[in-house]
């Protein structure tokens, strides 16, 4: 090396370092888009003759979460027995209580993708006018509850909240408002921190009824927003194990949709679907079509 580089040398690495060490510098982290694929399933209560008898219907059930392939799932009407038929599920873990934790006669629990996200935290809270004990709003007979759970996935580390609920399905003008007011104030810490809350449920109320029209103040039914034309097999989410080509399914009264998926106004909603849920045989997996929204936030 001649003496001209040398004394070149200091000075050149000098400013090399002042590149890297500036090429070195976090750049702030853009949050990529998540997406999620979120489905609310009344399971119905294991209490009917065959065909629909728990023993041959689970099987069907089983088949329909594994076509679906939910990210998260809300559940009503949950009982012991499906949460032991639903071990067999590859990859999923649930959280949440019972309604009534001593009869345990059913629960509103969510399920999830236990490869894919893990779980911060999970509370019960009771929808009446004292909800953190197991209790039922005036005018209902049974214990309504919701559960929450914060949710991270694992390769992005970002959180969202899934909260899951089924109101009462009679006295909807007495209950409903003490219900849908204690369900919001349970959301109420999440959304004032601009979390991303999906809500999944049966709530036994149409479209413009009381506890809809309470909801919509604060959450979007994704239905209605949904990029896609929404797919639906009929108008109504329930329709009690009978088939459409059945004469006892005319029979049923059109309660319209009272299954739901409530989103923030955060998220996109790519595609609704009411999964039509009866097989080849004309039997179903459950009495209620399961709710799924694809949605991206």
């Amino acid at each position: 090396m001649n003496k001209a580089a040398a004394r070149l040398l200091p000075p050149l690495l000098l400013l090399f370092g002042l590149c890297t060490a500036g090429a070195a510098e976090k750049k702030p982290v853009v949050p990529k888009e998540l997406k999620l694929r979120v489905v609310s399933f009344n399971l119905r209560v294991p209490v009917d003759k065959p065909p629909n008898d728990w023993k041959t219907r689970k099987l069907r059930l089983i088949k329909d979460i594994e076509r679906l392939k939910p990210d998260v799932m809300g559940v009503q009407e949950a009982t012991p027995a499906h949460h032991t038929a639903f071990k067999t599920l590859k990859n999923y873990r649930c959280i949440g209580s019972y309604t009534d934790r001593v009869k345990r006669r059913e629960g509103v629990q969510i399920y999830y993708n236990a490869q894919r996200f893990t779980v911060i935290n999970t509370t019960t809270t009771w929808l009446s006018e004292t909800p953190q004990i197991q209790s039922f709003a005036k005018g209902a007979n049974l214990p309504r509850a919701v559960t929450i759970g914060v949710f991270k996935e694992k390769a992005t580390g970002r959180h969202f909240v899934v909260a899951n609920t089924h109101l009462h399905h009679k006295n909807a003008e007495v209950c409903h408002p003490i219900q849908v007011k204690a369900l919001l104030r349970a959301l109420r810490p999440y959304l004032e921190d601009k979390m991303t809350v999906f809500l999944t449920g049966d709530f036994n109320a149409r479209p413009g009824g009381i506890a809809y029209t309470a909801l919509s103040q604060t959450l979007r039914d994704a239905h209605e927003i949904s990029e896609k034309p929404p797919v639906l097999p009929e108008h109504r989410t329930f329709h009690g194990f009978r088939s459409r080509s059945s004469a006892r399914h005319r029979k049923i009264p059109d309660t319209a949709r009272i299954d739901y998926i409530w989103v923030t106004p955060d998220t996109r909603v790519l595609r609704y679907e009411s999964v039509d849920n009866f097989d080849k045989n004309g039997l179903a997996s459950s009495d209620h079509y399961p709710q799924c929204a694809d949605v991206v936030f």
